[in-house]
């Protein structure tokens, strides 16, 4: 079973992850959740090597693949998403995402 990943999750423990989802898809088939998962994973690698523009167009990626097939566990996403903003100074945009993502808590 795979452990399950956090914010605090190292570069070394997100790419065994998306190691054993991308063997997942060669092993099952790709699913829309599966493809989700891939892309947020390898857009928090990205994010962690530094390269915030690819790690936001990765997640940007995911967040059409998850409106477009219904994917519903995208919190994740969008702190990420606002965590790549910060990073290129677009402060006031990634503010306002990480209010949105404050008022979807319950």
């Amino acid at each position: 079973m795979t452990k399950k990943l956090t914010i605090h999750s190292s570069f070394d423990e997100i790419g065994w992850s998306l190691s054993e989802t991308l063997n997942k898809i060669e092993a099952e088939g790709e699913t829309p959740q599966l493809k989700f998962d891939m892309l947020l994973k390898y857009g928090r690698l990205k994010f962690l090597e530094g390269d915030y523009e690819r790690a936001y167009e990765v997640l940007q990626q995911a967040s059409t693949h998850s409106i477009d097939n219904g994917v519903r566990d995208i919190e994740d996403l969008y702190f990420w998403t606002n965590r790549c903003l910060e990073e290129k100074g677009d402060t006031e945009r990634a503010i306002s995402g990480y209010l949105m993502l404050l008022e979807r808590e319950p």
